[in-house]
């Protein structure tokens, strides 16, 4: 159970990280 937990955060963060990057990309492609 504390397993599915962490690999919920670790998820959650990569998704974080990857609409970041995303985001900087666009920002990147304007400016």
């Amino acid at each position: 159970n504390e397993i599915t937990c962490i690999e919920h955060l670790s998820n959650e963060l990569f998704y974080e990280i990857f609409e970041y990057l995303d985001g900087y990309d666009i920002y990147q492609t304007f400016f």
